[in-house]
């Protein structure tokens, strides 16, 4: 049978490639060696490995023990030794390559500021659970994430919830899917407790501070020692020799023993010099075939462009930009050169459809230039001796304008759980919502006007249901749907991302008067216009139920007001 060997007196099951494992120990404790041996056992026998590195300590797997000759054929993207540079915002796109490629990759992140870390460690986490989910994508993979506290912290930062929730969900649920996942970290004080009880693998090393050495109880001991274990393995934590290592693991394994970890076969890029020493450098890495490595990617980034909405959004805003560009300011060349009575009229119909269809306010501009354009073409006719029929523009008016955008929603059947969970009419058509914008959140008045419900104590109700049954997370008045809701009740679609998607959502749930008045918003791109001119557009008189029209998409946060006027909320509407 193939084993993985990780010490004299271990070894591991291949099955390894799927199971979570935690790497805990002091600074020169050995942890990452012990990280690195595991990828190289795993490589050895063809697994796919992926490391998320912020410490650019890994590309050493790519040489030898002396760096003088070739290691293991790993992919290595950012850093000082990258094959190609990486950026914070590609997360998406390497998620894509990996599962598409099936490459292993070490992904070095240190020179990318924190955020930006984050910000590549939550889009690629996401993206590959997605992806991953898929019946063909479901081949073994194994994730290294290096300085672990970093991404699965025990405080979460103010914006960085959906990074900590996806690492979360792949530690508890990616086995299924194919993925397993390994933390290593010199903080156990500082990673989160929750995930870390669900760590199949203890690995622990030297650690002397004794709020470690209580989180590691706290967060994984007492929820699995059956044996009564604890008072040994505590005992020695502090006083274990560099490379020694606890393994304990009473479920798959049922392992509990000290074990010398084997040193590195590769070369060890993560060693810190002594004083007066100079830094090693490995003097050869494992070649890779960079050609076909970024035709790969270039075939990848491009089919994420392709189907991003963010930049199809972009392209669409420049193709208007363009149109506006073209729409003639003031008279076109022609009329004022040609005295050909139909070229005239033909120059004077292409203006009014540009003007219809590009020009803010088109009503104002094509009564500003009927004038101008009637008397020059009268003019030019007059001196050609021929008469010709006055131009009248095109009669246009303010009109809700339905996007052909396919919107799913839950059906009664689906939203009754399959008979898992049994929910009133007005909490079945929240958690609708709720799954709808999942993974993003929702204000409480956007989840109510969504489901078209007023605040009130059956609203309460409702939400006091949802939370007795464990379909929402709260974090002040933002709501979001929990993954069991989705689990439940299914989540087939994404959120919606473009302008077009989230109009199509909401249209249909707003009042007449509030329809005109957001589109008249959303065609001004965002810019604020004064409430007489907003009422004037709109065809709306100023009155009880305009107040009401405005109060209506505020609380959808479809809209903002200040001083300067009244906008479409750019950011909720993608403008």
């Amino acid at each position: 049978m193939t084993t993985l060997r990780l010490a004299e007196n271990l070894t591991l099951p291949i099955a390894a490639v799927t199971e979570t494992f935690a790497i805990l120990g002091i600074r020169g404790s050995g942890k990452t060696n012990t990280g690195v041996v595991l990828a190289e056992e795993l490589l050895k026998q063809a697994q796919q490995v992926v490391v998320l590195d912020p410490t650019d300590a890994w590309y050493g797997i790519r040489s030898s023990q002396d760096g003088r000759s070739e290691g293991f054929k790993v992919i290595i993207m950012g850093g000082d030794h990258g094959d190609l540079p990486l950026e914070g915002t590609s997360g998406k796109i390497c998620a894509e390559f990996i599962v598409e490629t099936g490459a292993s990759v070490v992904f070095s992140l240190r020179h990318l500021s924190i955020s930006d870390q984050r910000r590549f460690a939550q889009d690629f986490a996401e993206r590959l659970y997605d992806l991953k989910g898929k019946s063909g994508n479901r081949s073994p993979l194994h994730i290294f994430v290096d300085e672990a506290d970093e991404f699965i912290p025990q405080r979460i930062p103010h914006g960085f919830e959906r990074m900590f929730g996806a690492y979360d969900r792949l530690v508890r649920r990616g086995r299924s899917s194919g993925i397993g996942l390994t933390m290593i970290s010199q903080r156990p004080q500082v990673i989160n407790k929750d995930t870390l009880s669900q760590v199949e693998v203890l690995v622990c090393m030297r650690l002397l501070h004794k709020l470690d050495r209580k989180a590691v109880k706290e967060g994984w001991v007492e929820g699995h020692d059956t044996e009564g274990k604890a008072e040994e393995f505590m005992g020695s934590l502090a006083s274990l020799d560099r490379g020694t290592a606890w393994v304990w693991s009473p479920s798959w394994l049922n392992v509990f023993k000290l074990c010398d970890i084997r040193v590195r076969e590769t070369f060890d890029s993560s060693y810190t010099p002594k004083a007066g020493e100079k830094p090693k450098q490995a003097a050869m890495l494992a070649a890779v075939d960079l050609n076909e490595l970024r035709k790969r990617m270039a075939a990848t980034i491009e089919k994420a462009k392709a189907e991003d909405p963010r930049e199809l959004k972009k392209q669409i805003a420049e193709l208007r930009r363009q149109l506006l560009a073209r729409v003639p300011v003031g008279i076109p060349r022609q009329l004022v050169t040609t005295a050909d009575p139909k070229a005239i009229a033909r120059a004077v119909k292409e203006v009014e459809l540009r003007t219809a269809k590009a020009i803010k306010d088109r009503d104002a501009a094509i009564r500003a230039l009927k004038g101008t354009l009637s008397s020059i073409a009268q003019e030019s006719a007059h001196a050609a001796g021929v008469s010709i029929t006055e131009w009248r523009p095109v009669k246009t008016t303010t009109e809700y304008r339905a996007p052909a955008v396919a919107v799913k929603t839950l059906d009664k059947a689906t939203a009754q759980g399959n008979g898992e969970v049994k929910l009133r009419e007005g909490a079945r058509r929240m958690i609708a919502a709720l799954c709808m914008w999942h993974p993003e959140a929702m204000t409480v008045g956007q989840m109510r006007s969504h489901a078209g419900l007023k605040k009130s104590g059956t609203f309460s109700a409702y939400m006091s249901d949802l939370r007795r049954e464990g379909l929402i997370e709260e974090n002040g008045n933002n709501i979001k749907a929990s993954q069991r809701a989705v689990d439940v009740f299914g989540k087939d679609h994404d959120a919606p991302s473009s302008t077009e998607e989230v109009m199509a959502i909401w249209m249909p749930k707003l009042r007449e008067g509030a329809r005109r008045m957001l589109q008249v918003l959303v065609d001004a791109k965002g810019e604020p216009i004064s409430s007489a001119e907003l009422q004037e557009r709109a065809e709306l008189a100023k009155s009880g139920t305009f107040s009401a029209y405005l109060s209506d998409l505020r609380t959808a946060r479809l809209i903002r007001s200040d001083s300067q006027g009244i906008a479409a909320d750019k950011d909720n509407l993608f403008l």
